[in-house]
């Protein structure tokens, strides 16, 4: 007389968890992947953000200091200038967000290979089927 269990791995449940990946469902491949690939460790892909927060870091102080220099006519030296640049840059509190979506949005592009400077430069890649 049975327990009414079924072992695993048979009857019903066997068919369920051995079916081969269908296609167009997402499967692990090792054949393309070198030791690079293999070895993308924590430490890497901090360096790679890293990175990618240094050039996007670049863009805002750029995007701030151009606008500021627009604003005062020149770069600020005295304390009067110096309050019409505080001044202005409290306009652009949304604004320094702006080089930083624009660099995640192109970085999924094809254009730049669906990967980010930082990835690029240290060798990191999605890999796809």
């Amino acid at each position: 007389m049975g327990t009414g269990v079924t072992p695993p791995l048979e009857g019903p449940r066997l068919s369920i968890l051995s079916k081969p990946v269908a296609a167009g469902q997402g499967a692990a491949v090792f054949e393309d992947m070198d030791d690079q690939g293999a070895h993308a460790t924590v430490l890497h892909r901090l360096a790679a953000f890293a990175i990618d927060a240094a050039f996007t870091l670049g863009l805002s102080v750029a995007l701030m200091a151009a606008w500021v220099i627009h604003v005062v006519g020149r770069v600020p030296v005295s304390e009067i200038e110096w309050g019409r640049a505080l001044a202005a840059l409290d306009d652009l509190t949304l604004v320094q967000y702006v080089p930083i979506l624009a660099y995640v949005v192109w970085s999924w592009t094809p254009l730049a290979g669906r990967r980010s400077l930082g990835k690029r430069a240290l060798g990191l890649r999605v890999i796809r089927e």
